[in-house]
């Protein structure tokens, strides 16, 4: 159904175009801590920004905390310029397009401004409980054992987690993210797998990149 965001935009929700894309839609929905294998171009921020705006919008949370890596960009973001929200405006300039996207430019706007969407790193998240709240951590293969769980820890009541990444492009630490998908095995966890498939990009650049990673 239909929902108005605050500036009166309508949103009318998330929908998967493949089969594994409504597959994970459906594990945000029946689960509290989602992880979700998938190579570039399937959508897979895409569409968690936007159950994150849905849940929001719908009243069903009451923040959403979008992160990346400490290993990802805390060797720049100290040395970037601006303070905290114009560091966030270079290192999340596409985050910020998919939420102006749901939401309207005005409406992410006044979220941001008032910290129900947050921006931030997990260097940055010590000592932090995010409760009623979406905690996406992005762009997981470049995420330490310790990264994972000092995010994961922040999890508190009412809130979900969605954890994503690309075992294609590893982070140098021997593919975590591959290893913990595959073994990790919990009642509250949902996994879902992505392949070439669900790719929503041009259909042969995925093949094409990875004849060229084999060359």
């Amino acid at each position: 159904m239909a929902q108005k965001t605050g500036n009166g935009r309508t949103f009318r929700g998330v929908s998967g175009r493949t089969e594994n894309q409504k597959k994970f839609i459906f594990a945000v929905n029946s689960h509290d801590i989602i992880f979700l294998l998938s190579p570039w171009g399937t959508g897979k921020t895409f569409l968690s920004i936007g159950l994150g705006c849905e849940f929001l919008v719908a009243n069903k949370i009451e923040k959403i905390v979008f992160v990346r890596s400490s290993n990802h960009i805390i060797k720049d973001y100290g040395y970037s310029p601006g303070d905290y929200k114009m560091k966030s405006l270079e290192f999340f300039n596409q985050h910020i397009e998919y939420f102006e996207k749901f939401l309207g430019r005005n409406e992410f706007q006044k979220l941001w401004n008032d910290n129900i969407i947050e921006l931030t790193s997990t260097s940055i998240i010590r000592g932090r409980n995010f409760e009623n709240a979406m905690v996406i951590l992005d762009e997981a293969q470049h995420s330490s054992k310790e990264d994972v769980i000092l995010f994961l820890s922040r999890l508190s009541k009412g809130s979900k987690a969605i954890i994503m990444g690309d075992v294609e492009q590893n982070g140098g630490n021997n593919c975590f993210f591959g290893r913990m998908f595959q073994e990790l095995e919990d009642e509250a966890v949902a996994k879902v797998e992505m392949g070439p498939e669900d790719i929503m990009r041009h259909s042969a650049t995925h093949r094409i990149c990875m004849k060229i990673k084999n060359i």
